[in-house]
């Protein structure tokens, strides 16, 4: 895809300053669009491992996060109360 140093040769992708590539063709183009939704899949495979499958196996307990969020939020208050 890459032959910026291959005299002749039909490219399709130019990397420019080492980071970023220029789409210079039809392919080009459709490799950077299938990369894109590559990453997003991932994203979405990996959210689905390791938050929708433990959160339906019970691993996060609402129970716990409820009494650690009114924990946090009493000695907030009590630490600005101390101030005041």
């Amino acid at each position: 895809m890459n032959k910026q140093h291959q005299p002749g040769a039909t490219q399709h992708l130019l990397c420019v300053n080492g980071d970023e590539w220029v789409y210079l063709s039809l392919t080009g183009n459709a490799l950077g669009t299938c990369h894109q939704l590559l990453i997003l899949m991932q994203i979405n495979i990996t959210q689905f491992v390791l938050v929708k499958i433990p959160r339906n196996m019970g691993v996060f307990h609402p129970d716990l996060k409820h009494t650690v969020g009114l924990g946090l939020r009493s000695k907030l208050l009590e630490s600005i109360d101390d101030h005041v």
